[in-house]
């Protein structure tokens, strides 16, 4: 309502992608299953996330903070002594709009990455132990308002076509997400 849209800076853009999206987020929320019970489940999360965010880093190589989360990854991987799937070829996103559709999913995860937080360390995984991703990039969820905001104000958002190609990138992104997450078998039934 009026009320959330003024306290998270909510506006026609975020608005577009949340509609244009909702399909596939509510299909990849509900495969993944609300989060982990099994240590098996976080092994394979671990390695669709390394798989798509190689995706997104090489779509958007100047997010210099989303190489950083695939390097924790990485690094979780090998914690846990798993081994990586190799990210899908994507097209290197130039179009600022684009851009945009990129940023909403992979930046909005660290929402969902707060849950998942806890769930891994009801396993034993903290960020010294397999967790390291995970603890950045629930930290990194403080910047959604910020984001939420720049689009909210952001002077093309009503260029035309502008919001469509960030509602297609996103849709794009989601589709990656889902070949990454089904790939490592993170995908229930």
């Amino acid at each position: 309502g009026k009320v959330w849209g003024r306290i998270h800076g909510d506006g026609p853009v975020h608005s577009a992608l949340r509609e244009a999206t909702s399909d596939l987020h509510a299909c990849l929320d509900a495969q993944l299953g609300g989060g982990f019970s099994l240590r098996g489940d976080y092994a394979r999360y671990l390695r669709g996330m390394h798989a798509f965010l190689g995706t997104a880093r090489d779509a958007r190589p100047a997010r210099r903070d989303w190489a950083d989360a695939h390097a924790h990854l990485a690094a979780d991987l090998d914690a846990m002594a798993l081994t990586a799937l190799r990210a899908r070829p994507v097209a290197r996103v130039d179009d600022e709009a684009a851009g945009i559709g990129w940023d909403y999913v992979v930046d909005g995860a660290s929402l969902g990455a707060r849950m998942l937080l806890r769930d891994a360390g009801a396993l034993g995984i903290d960020a010294a132990h397999g967790g390291a991703f995970l603890a950045h990039h629930a930290a990194a969820g403080s910047q959604w308002p910020r984001r939420l905001a720049g689009w909210a104000a952001h002077p093309r958002r009503d260029e035309a076509g502008f919001v469509e190609r960030a509602c297609a990138a996103a849709r794009e992104a989601f589709a990656h997400a889902v070949d990454a997450m089904a790939a490592a078998g993170a995908l229930r039934a």
